[in-house]
Parts: C-alpha cells; sequence; structure tokens
C-alpha cells in the first residue's frame, strides 16, 4: 500500500508542474497591464518604468517563470503587488474558510443524494423514482450562482431566517458561522448531489440483480440489511469515484460561490487577482488548488482499498 501511495504521489508531481507551467502563461493573456492595475492610469512613464523592474516583469518570461518556481520550492509564493501582504500568508488567513464551504457542501451531497439514489433504485418505476429522477435533473441544470440567488431572496430577504451574506470563524461563534454557511455550501452542493443521486441508482440497480443479493434475500436477512450493508457497500466504489472527482471540482465552484455569498474564502481571492491583473497572487492560488485537488483524488484511491479487499490485495 506504502508502494501505490508512493506511486501516486510522484505521478501529482509533474501534474502540479504542468498546471503552473499553464496557469503562468494563460494568466499573462489576460488584457490589461498589472503595473497599471496598481498604480493607475495617470501614473508617469518613470513610475511605471521603475515598477516594472522592481517587480520582474522586464525580464524574459522564462526567467519569470523559474524565478518563481524557485520561490514556491522554498516556501515563497511572493508578494501581493497591491498591498506588499506575503501571499502565503493571505492564502493560510482565507483556506479554511473555502475548505469549511467546501466540507459542508459534501457533507450535503453525500447526506441527501445517497439515501435519494437508494430509494430511487430500490422503487425503480415507482412514483418516488421518477420524483428522485426529476430532482436530479433539477439539480444539474440549475447554475450553482443562480440557486444561490434564489436562497438569498427566499430565506434571507424573505423569511429573515438565514444572513445573506459574511463570515464569522468558527472558532469565535460555531452557531453563527453554521448559520452563515447553510446557504452558500447547500448551494455548491446541488450540482454534485443531482450526480450523486443518478451514480447511487445506476450502482444500486447493477448490485441489486446480482445472485449473492438473491441467496442473501433467500436466507430471510432483513430486506434493511441486504441493502444498506450488502447491496450499497458493494456499489460504493462508483459512488466514491464520483465523489473524489467532484470534491475537486467543489473548489473551483466555490470561486463563483464565494463572490455571491461575501465569503472570504481562495475562490474569490482568485478572482479578485485576476481581475486586478496580479499575477503572484493567481498562480499562487491556483496551484494551492490544485494541490488539494490532487490529495482529494489519493484519499479517494484510499478509500477504494478500504471498502474492496480485492483492491487492497493487488496493492499489496
Amino acid at each position: 500500500m506504502a508502494r501505490v501511495l508512493g506511486g501516486r504521489l510522484a505521478l501529482s508531481v509533474p501534474m502540479l508542474l504542468g498546471m503552473s507551467v499553464l496557469v503562468f502563461l494563460i494568466i499573462r493573456l489576460v488584457p490589461g497591464d498589472p503595473v497599471l492595475a496598481v498604480l493607475g492610469l495617470n501614473a508617469t512613464p518613470d513610475l511605471v518604468a521603475k515598477l516594472r523592474e522592481d517587480l520582474g516583469l522586464n525580464d524574459p518570461i522564462y526567467v519569470q517563470y523559474v524565478n518563481w518556481l524557485g520561490g514556491v520550492l522554498h516556501g515563497d509564493f511572493g508578494l501581493d503587488y497591491r498591498s506588499d501582504e506575503p501571499i502565503g500568508q493571505m492564502l493560510l488567513d482565507r483556506l479554511p474558510v473555502t475548505l469549511e464551504l467546501t466540507a459542508l457542501s459534501l457533507v450535503f451531497a453525500v447526506l441527501l443524494a445517497i439515501p435519494l439514489g437508494v430509494v430511487a433504485a430500490v422503487r425503480r418505476g415507482r412514483v418516488a423514482d421518477k420524483a428522485t429522477q426529476g430532482i436530479s435533473l433539477v439539480g444539474i441544470s440549475v447554475p450553482d450562482f443562480w440557486l444561490g440567488i434564489m436562497l438569498i431572496l427566499v430565506f434571507s430577504l424573505g423569511l429573515g431566517v438565514l444572513p445573506s451574506s459574511g463570515f464569522v470563524p468558527f472558532r469565535e461563534d460555531p452557531v453563527e458561522n453554521i448559520r452563515h454557511m447553510i446557504l452558500p455550501a447547500s448551494a455548491l452542493a446541488a450540482g454534485l448531489a443531482a450526480v450523486l443521486i443518478r451514480v447511487t441508482r445506476s450502482a444500486m440497480l447493477d448490485v441489486l440483480h446480482e445472485d449473492y443479493i438473491r441467496f442473501t434475500r433467500s436466507k430471510g436477512v432483513q430486506e434493511r440489511t441486504v441493502i444498506f450493508k450488502h447491496a450499497l457497500r458493494n456499489a460504493s466504489i462508483p459512488i466514491v469515484t464520483v465523489v473524489g472527482l467532484q470534491a475537486g471540482y467543489l473548489l473551483g465552484g466555490a470561486i463563483v460561490i464565494e463572490q455571491v455569498f461575501a465569503l472570504p474564502g481562495v475562490g474569490r481571492l482568485v478572482l479578485d487577482s485576476v481581475l486586478q491583473r496580479n499575477y503572484p497572487v493567481v498562480q499562487a492560488s491556483v496551484l494551492m488548488v490544485g494541490l488539494m485537488f490532487v490529495l482529494t483524488n489519493l484519499a479517494a484511491d484510499l478509500l477504494y482499498a478500504v471498502l474492496n479487499p480485492k483492491l487492497r490485495t493487488a496493492a499489496q
């Protein structure tokens, strides 16, 4: 198992390196000059030239990349163009917000989708199955930012039961923290829940027709035990696959949701930095998100071995 883990980590290194190159090049294709974004349009040519030299923007692009990558390998992500604040500290301050949003969204999606998917499979072709598939279709079709706005209109402006924006750290007030995170986490979880419903239903339908399920039922085992202990456990591999992949995509969806609900997370930092042409912040933030995506998929691979003894034997 340790060898497999080491191999996966080794494969992630060139992937992260390639992603850093792409981000480094793509952000420089965005129209606009970062120097003018910092100084303003009325800056003098001498001041513009001096700041470009100070920021290293006059160097060839490959030199800029090598200098930036060397700093990253030493734990130095550089300084924010606008505030001169260390980018590493900025990410550490904002990362807990994004991680909490993503984790809550994942929990909401799993708790909602897996029971509905199981019910749809067990009651295939009945009203519950059709209703569940309808819910799944709506969840896939609705954009998360639109759903977030609708949730604000209903639960914040209409009913006044939940706050529409802002963030309260968990250590300061756990109750207020959860109240502020319910709406954004629900909006972000909707798409994942819709996909998980379909995957769970399909996986359960494949398992419920297996011979060992018929044999278990013939022994007089309770139907609930058959479904949740035997069928769902064996149908969990494709479910875990989707959860592992989609958990990474939740990090990307957090960019929009954090903007809609004014959450001070990494996603909002990325969007603000793109608009300001703040190259180092965008590069460091995207690299951080990519690393979390790799670690999430690695955790999913390890969970496969826990759920499936055959995979554990093959790894050994």
